[in-house]
């Protein structure tokens, strides 16, 4: 079953690991991550629509079926680009590649993968990563985050960085891998927004033309310097990894960030995305293709949203830079269980979830006379 007959990528799907305390590298590092899957929390209950709000989430790791489910049979999505989180000093695996090859092993044409690549311990140790992951799981592209947790400190990594990064990217080219994407505007719990500025990027992408370089949360912060960016240098993109949230409720914000982009060149540098299971991405996929530019917006100055943008955005885009054929794509996938079981309707929302924060919370939130909900 498709969406209005359109081909669609979801530039970013997960597996997130929201145990709290068991997805904190350290007892130290607790303090981060409890914000972090907190505000995941709370991040779903402000966005999604009811029916869309899981009923499990502080008790455990999601498994391939959880993942396949939530992208696959339950939606729309044709195609679902798995992200590790490569923060090994905060997180134990917050995202963990084995379960994205787990449903590239089952879905390897709906399937494909981003090694989460941790850049502090050198160029020479990172490189030897890279090659272990992309031996055992055929990488498709890179993904990057700009902190981390190292020595009892925070540390910062840039893509200008010529010394620790530039190895690191050639390596990458010399494998034949396509992609680099950098997690960017959204800084993760109790950490500087500096690294999560953008301006890195286009030194990397000046030197490196052979990469594409994806900016991961692109438009939610920075969004000048992300629609010069698109203009600028032909191999950056916008990855919509939570951006498209706003679709859902925050219309006017969404029409902002798609117009500044869409007036730099944005139809063919845009990548949809949900982040999916982050939150479910049926409704966020309803919420693109459904949404139209206000007419008053329009009249000053910014583009239509025409069918064909919102094609290009949801699949197209992402299918250019890997080089995927949709039509070769599309007869791949033609009678695979997943479109076998859509014929007969989508499945239900989490339905492969159980237990409740909906019926009682294993323990309470923090808040205003709340106890804390863990050792800080």
């Amino acid at each position: 079953m498709a969406y209005k007959d359109v081909f669609v990528v979801d530039s970013v799907i997960h597996a997130l690991d929201n145990r709290r305390v068991d997805s904190a590298s350290t007892p130290e590092t607790v303090k981060y991550v409890q914000p972090v899957v907190e505000g995941d929390y709370y991040y779903e209950l402000g966005v999604m629509p009811q029916e869309y709000q899981r009923g499990e989430w502080f008790h455990s790791l999601p498994d391939p079926e959880t993942v396949i489910s939530a992208v696959f049979p339950e939606s729309y999505t044709d195609i679902g680009v798995f992200h590790g989180v490569p923060m090994p000093g905060i997180f134990k695996g917050y995202s963990p590649i084995e379960i994205g090859y787990e449903v590239k092993r089952r879905y390897p044409n709906r399937t494909l993968l981003y090694g989460p690549i941790s850049t502090f311990d050198g160029p020479s140790a990172t490189i030897d990563e890279i090659d272990r992951q992309h031996e055992l799981y055929g990488l498709s592209g890179i993904k990057f985050y700009p902190t981390d947790f190292i020595d009892g400190e925070f540390k910062s990594m840039s893509l200008a960085d010529k010394d620790e990064l530039y190895p690191v990217l050639q390596h990458i080219e010399d494998l034949g891998i396509k992609t680099v994407a950098v997690h960017k505007a959204a800084p993760l719990g109790v950490t500087p927004m500096d690294p999560y500025r953008v301006g890195d990027i286009d030194y990397a992408a000046r030197d490196f033309p052979n990469l594409k370089f994806e900016v991961v949360h692109g438009g939610m912060a920075f969004l000048d310097e992300c629609a010069f960016q698109i203009a600028r240098y032909p191999n950056v993109y916008i990855n919509m990894e939570s951006t498209a949230h706003y679709a859902l409720g925050q219309k006017r914000k969404f029409a902002q960030i798609m117009g500044e982009l869409l007036l730099m060149g944005g139809e063919d540098k845009v990548l949809f995305a949900t982040g999916c299971t982050f939150t479910h991405g049926r409704p966020v996929i309803e919420a693109f293709m459904e949404f139209e530019m206000p007419a008053d917006m329009v009249d000053g100055g910014y583009p239509e949203f025409t069918d064909e943008i919102k094609r290009k955005i949801i699949g197209q885009n992402m299918l250019d830079i890997h080089g995927i054929d949709v039509e070769e794509r599309r007869a791949l996938l033609a009678d695979d269980d997943v479109e076998q079981e859509r014929r007969n309707g989508l499945r239900a929302p989490w339905s492969t979830v159980t237990g409740g924060t909906r019926d009682g919370d294993p323990a309470p939130l923090v808040g205003p006379g709340t106890a804390p909900l863990l050792p800080v």
